[in-house]
């Protein structure tokens, strides 16, 4: 999707288009809808590798591509970065889509980033709230799956805390998630543990979200087995973890660092890449 500019555009500067895979990578979603669904994936998030409400920077050898596209590969430019406010490319940078800032934000560019898309100011806001989580939240307090969750590999539960909702695995366990619509007041997947999924698997987290320490999260499967929203205030991926799935958090502040990847898209308050 690509949005018209009606002002000039804030560009400091724009490099020629060229394709070399790096270390992170933020992939655009393909198509998928159910109507009156509270984890659907709304038009916005299927157009975008990722959006956020307040600033989003990029630096390093981050690379954003569309190779999640389902009719497209890495190379079909449909990586689009999008920001109510501001944008910052900094490093060797690749964007492989367009990249647009709010209509008053500003797109700042340094270092040698690769980006092959429009670049310039969207023409409206994005309104940050998509879908009503206070109302899930209340929905899934009565009726969830969280009694579905076995035990990891390794027979540890993975659900504790003072509400029993709060999931943490580590320690290079595994656990395999069946099928499910379920709620979680904190998620911290740590010291290289993988979770996977044995179908569709809808996650609503109300608390910080912490995925690191090359931690897999549904690595092995489609991003659309997994759909993981959160309205806490801090959601981190980092340190050569993998995430396959679409994350809604528009609440969390939000840094995927360390050679970190997420093949899917997300939809957040700010994002730091």
């Amino acid at each position: 999707m690509r949005s018209a500019a009606t002002h000039p555009f804030r560009v400091h500067r724009i490099v020629p288009a060229a394709l070399v895979l790096g270390a992170l990578v933020v992939l655009a979603p393909a198509v998928s809808r159910a109507d009156d669904d509270p984890f659907e994936l709304f038009d916005k998030l299927r157009a975008h590798a990722a959006f956020s409400c307040q600033d989003l920077k990029v630096s390093g050898d981050a690379v954003v591509d569309s190779s999640g596209v389902a009719t497209g590969t890495a190379a079909s430019e449909q990586g689009h970065l999008r920001s109510n406010a501001d944008i910052k490319l900094n490093g060797s940078v690749e964007a492989h889509g367009d990249v647009l800032a709010g209509p008053d934000g500003d797109v700042t560019i340094s270092g040698e980033p690769i980006i092959t898309g429009f670049v310039g100011n969207a023409d409206s806001l994005f309104q940050c709230q998509q879908m009503d989580l206070a109302a899930l939240e209340a929905a899934l307090d009565s009726a969830n799956d969280n009694h579905l969750i076995p035990s990891t590999a390794l027979g540890v539960p993975v659900l504790g805390g003072s509400d029993g909702r709060e999931f943490t695995i580590t320690g290079n366990d595994t656990l395999t998630l069946p099928a499910g619509t379920y709620i979680f007041s904190s998620l911290e997947i740590t010291g290289g543990a993988t979770v996977e999924t044995a179908g569709t698997v809808r996650i609503l987290v109300t608390g910080d979200v912490k995925i690191t320490g090359s931690s897999m999260v549904n690595a092995g499967a489609s991003p659309y087995r997994l759909r993981l929203w959160s309205s806490g205030a801090k959601f981190r991926v980092e340190s050569q973890s993998v995430v396959h799935g679409f994350i809604y958090a528009p609440a969390a502040r939000t840094k995927i660092t360390g050679g970190a990847e997420i093949l899917g898209a997300t939809w957040l308050s700010s994002l730091e890449l």
